[in-house]
């Protein structure tokens, strides 16, 4: 594969021997440069290919990374570690971590399982202030991410207890904070060390043992310091503490107990990133990381890619003057380098590339977004009132064509929230209209339609009186129920002061998981149609079956494989003439593989402790995510966070809501901070507010880059009832 490089990415790709820092700015092409290199030096046999070690953060982007490489390099050469942090650490312990006294057959636990786990043990631990009496369980998310932050800083539970003793033997510190600090301490030292009893790891303990395994046993260390002849990072300014000094203990230098191999030590460590794009803070990344690489590395030789390949160059200057109010603490003021981005590509001379608008609410700001979109698709603005009433017997927007020739697709254009509740007002306006539009970014499979149903099955079968899943089961088209039969037997249940499900029993004179002869009452032949008796008659046995199949200890997935084919859920949904069809399908394909893995990991579980499970996942957003791009040529406006497009790219971006509070949002506080003598990341001595802004910009920077040909930035004077005008954008 002949890729084309210019003088700087050619001198970053033929780079030999010593550390390279490759500062590549939004649109660089640095996922050329981070390939073609591996290729290089493969081909130039500085390395054979298992002798190079490439590290990303996401499974998205080491795939693709994979598979540029295979493109580039002949037939016959062997396999490159290419993989995320993560997946390179469970490698590595799966293999070695015995040596430390680990069960290489441990299990990883999510984010949910974390805190099912923590729970579970929740009286084993030493707790007292954070398990209070009256509601015990009300630290346990605020526990688990301050012991997810002490992994980020590479703080082990000897040295937080070391520091929590210490604290006793100083006059100026209260009674109080000695007390709180060493239950924290003895807790995190408990928690990790019954997770090992458990063979149970969490994601911030893999790359935890790698560094202990490393540190205790220097044998295994040297083997793989050996083995790996070149090392590349992508995304270095998304790294954290810990995996910087995992990084820089292959390297040769151990940040621990090497300072004085600083500034001596020159590997073949390639860091490729940008500090204005450095944007998860909040996940424990440390900016310092590559603000300080110099320091570690003076040596480094330095290349600076600012040929950009993606946007107008009004969009870059905009988003340039905008990151420029973070100096000094920049690299283009650190290391005196000109950062400013150079558009490449030859657009046409519109000047209407960058637009401020600013609209009363927020109701009048996402309905000129949603108007704007049918401008720029070339649809008749005249006709929207008459296009919105258009809709097939499903429900879903016919969105007519009027003029063939048009400039942009509907899937050309992204919309980005600062937090997927901002997007709300949009969706209804873009629904309004008839506009389709796909949400991508974090709301992951369990917040899809089609897997809500599922979920509402599930909740119902363990609460016969949760109202709300009742209603998404009975709003399903299988059993033919219409909108007024619906509202009248709710309107009964409510009459008679029972679930809707107690009603429906009563109505067909049954009593779930105990008998099914069905004998409708007459109130039953009032309300129903007999379309929809009959549709009410078919739920019910299949939930009175469900309910019998647990009784015989049934899995989960079994139950509700049951419930999609009898319902005829699974078969609708193939026989959808609709591009999303497949999709839904997919996803439903990987629901099902949840569970199958949760059953796995919990074999003697049971349907009540899955749907606590399950709960706890959507509360906390911890869903497998859903690739868009499986959507195919579906043709529909993107809706993302700007953490979610990070790596993508739109020829229309809209960035919305910018105004104080909501971009740039407020600065949220752990609740359980980790003390500052522990934090190992160089600080940068400015306040919070400030810090907070500073990074507040970089996320704008990253969503204004993303545009190719045309950026849109709305804000509004008041939102929701607030009475009070909302400022401006103030970055």
């Amino acid at each position: 594969m002949n890729v084309h490089l210019n003088d700087k990415q050619k001198q970053a790709v033929e780079h030999k021997k010593g550390a390279l820092l490759i500062i590549a700015g939004a649109g660089t092409g640095k996922t050329a440069v981070i390939t073609q290199r591996i290729s290089h030096i493969v081909k130039s046999k500085w390395a054979k290919p298992d002798e190079i070690l490439a590290l990303t953060f996401t499974d998205k982007a080491a795939n693709e990374m994979l598979e540029r490489v295979d493109e580039s390099l002949p037939l016959g050469f062997g396999d490159v570690w290419i993989s995320t942090f993560h997946s390179f650490c469970d490698r590595i312990l799966r293999q070695e971590g015995h040596h430390i006294g680990l069960d290489t057959n441990y299990t990883m636990m999510s984010s949910a399982e974390q805190y099912i786990f923590l729970r579970k043990h929740l009286f084993d631990f030493s707790l007292k202030k954070f398990r209070p009496y009256g509601n015990p369980t009300k630290f346990i998310d605020d526990l688990l991410k301050h012991f997810s932050r002490l992994q980020d800083e590479d703080v082990s539970p000897e040295e937080y207890l070391g520091y929590a003793n210490s604290l006793s033997k100083k006059n100026d510190i209260a009674k109080e904070e000695f007390e709180d600090t060493l239950e924290l301490a003895t807790v995190y030292d408990e928690y990790t060390k019954l997770k090992i009893q458990n063979s149970k790891i969490d994601f911030g303990d893999l790359i935890l043992l790698v560094i202990q395994l490393f540190r205790e046993k220097p044998n295994v260390l040297e083997r793989y310091a050996k083995k790996f002849k070149y090392i590349l990072v992508d995304e270095f300014q998304d790294t954290n503490y810990t995996q910087s000094v995992l990084i820089n203990i292959l390297s040769g230098l151990d940040p621990k107990k090497d300072l004085d191999k600083i500034g001596n030590v020159n590997p073949n460590l390639t860091v490729v990133g940008d500090d204005d794009q450095a944007i998860y803070k909040f996940r424990g990344a440390a900016i310092s990381n590559i603000l300080q690489f110099k320091q570690y590395y003076p040596k480094a030789k330095e290349v600076v890619l600012t040929e950009n390949y993606r946007s107008r160059q009004k969009i870059l200057d905009s988003a340039y003057t905008l990151i420029t109010h973070n100096n000094p603490f920049r690299l283009e003021v650190t290391e005196k380098i000109d950062k400013k981005l150079i558009a490449k590509n030859s657009f046409s001379t519109d000047d209407n590339v960058v637009n401020l608008i600013t609209a009363q609410n927020e109701d009048a700001e996402s309905e000129w977004i949603a108007k704007e979109i049918l401008r720029l698709t070339g649809y008749e603005q005249e006709d929207i009132p008459q296009k919105a009433q258009k809709f097939n017997e499903k429900g879903q927007s016919i969105f007519v064509e009027l003029q063939p020739e048009r400039k942009y697709k509907l899937s050309d254009i992204a919309i980005l929230v600062r937090a997927n509740s901002h997007s709300e007002s949009v969706i209804q306006n873009l629904r309004y209209f008839g506009i389709p539009y796909k949400i991508g970014g974090s709301r992951g499979l369990y917040f899809r339609d089609e897997i809500k149903i599922l979920i509402s099955f599930l909740r119902v079968l363990t609460d016969y009186k949760d109202e709300v899943s009742m209603y998404h089961l009975l709003s399903m088209a299988e059993w033919k129920l219409s909108p007024r039969e619906f509202l009248e037997i709710n309107r009964v249940a409510r009459e008679d002061r029972v679930a809707v499900l107690e009603e429906l029993e009563g109505v067909f004179g049954i009593k779930l998981g105990e008998s099914t002869d069905f004998n409708i009452s007459n109130l039953g032949e009032k309300i129903f149609s007999t379309e929809a008796r009959e549709g009410i008659k078919n739920f019910l046995n299949i939930l009175d079956k469900c309910i019998r199949m647990l009784k015989e200890n049934s899995s989960v997935g079994e139950v509700l494989y049951f419930f999609v084919q009898e319902s005829g859920y699974l078969k609708n949904l193939v026989e959808e003439k609709e591009n999303l069809s497949e999709f839904k399908i997919n996803n439903l394909s990987r629901y099902f593989n949840t569970i199958k893995e949760y059953e796995k990991n919990s074999p003697d579980s049971n349907i009540y402790e899955y749907v606590d499970y399950l709960n706890y996942c959507i509360e906390v957003g911890d869903s497998p995510l859903v690739d868009q791009m499986d959507l195919g040529e579906y043709d529909a406006v993107n809706i993302l966070t700007v953490h979610g497009a990070k790596g993508l790219e739109f020829p229309v971006v809209f960035l919305i809501n910018l105004v104080s509070d909501r971009f740039p949002s407020q600065n949220r506080k752990d609740t359980i901070p980790i003390p500052d003598a522990l934090i190992k990341e160089a600080l940068t001595g400015l306040d919070e507010r400030e810090e907070h802004l500073q990074e507040e910009r970089r996320l704008f920077y990253v969503g204004a880059t993303r545009a190719k040909e045309k950026l849109y930035l709305t804000a509004s004077n008041f939102y929701g009832n607030a009475k009070r005008k909302k400022k401006g954008v103030y970055f």
